[in-house]
């Protein structure tokens, strides 16, 4: 199984937020494979606590097609997304 998590903020705290539903995926699914797409400083964390086998900043270019109107329109970015058997993506509500 493969699960992706993205949580698109610049807060370490509210980046810290998945981690509980990381740890809990962990337990649920010990062999899956979990990418976490996030704020840079909680990366290493995430590693080191065995909550992310795999991460990437969410503040690189590619990442910011997750939101983008037009659709996911970066290769690398689709084919991560088309390889997952689950994608969680936490966002800001920013219209209220």
């Amino acid at each position: 199984m493969r699960i992706v998590a993205i949580r698109t903020v610049s807060y370490i705290g509210d980046a810290l937020f998945v981690f509980p539903t990381l740890a809990a995926l962990r337990v649920k699914y010990p062999q899956a494979h979990i990418t976490l797409v996030s704020y840079r400083p909680v990366l290493p964390l995430a590693q080191a606590w065995g909550l992310a086998d795999e991460v990437f900043d969410c503040a690189e270019e590619r990442w910011g097609a997750i939101s983008a109107p037009v659709g996911i329109y970066h290769d690398e970015v689709r084919a991560i997304l088309k390889g997952t058997d689950c994608v969680i993506y936490w966002d800001v509500d920013t219209r209220g």
